[in-house]
């Protein structure tokens, strides 16, 4: 494993392909990135055989990060295409009404659906 100083979008993305843990991975980075929010992290978007949710899902991610820290939002946060299909994030059916409700706006617009507590953690 590759030991960073803290985890950017871009070496996130690079490991989420190696090994296939997106959630290690983006919870990772957005550990990192509340720790120390440094514009070096998301500057780059994410790689290119990233598949197509995860790339809505991290740019979704660093919007509301950056909002949440006063940052500047990178450029390629804003044109990434929105999925065609909605994702529900949880995968599960039950919740698929809260995180309609309760996902943030550029997560919607993203066509990502979370539930409200996605962007918490502990």
């Amino acid at each position: 494993m590759t030991m960073y100083k803290y985890v950017t979008v871009e070496n996130a993305t690079q490991n989420i392909s190696r090994d296939g843990n997106w959630k290690l991975w983006l919870f990772q980075f957005m550990d990192d990135f509340r720790r120390n929010p440094c514009p070096e992290m998301i500057v780059t978007e994410p790689v290119p055989d990233t598949p197509a949710d995860l790339k809505c899902l991290f740019a979704a991610t660093v919007y509301y990060l950056c909002k949440e820290k006063g940052i500047d939002i990178p450029e390629w946060v804003f044109s990434t295409k929105p999925l065609k299909e909605p994702w529900f994030v949880s995968g599960l059916e039950s919740m698929k009404t809260f995180a309609i409700v309760e996902s943030p706006l550029f997560f919607k617009k993203l066509n990502v659906f979370v539930t409200g507590n996605f962007m918490e953690r502990a």
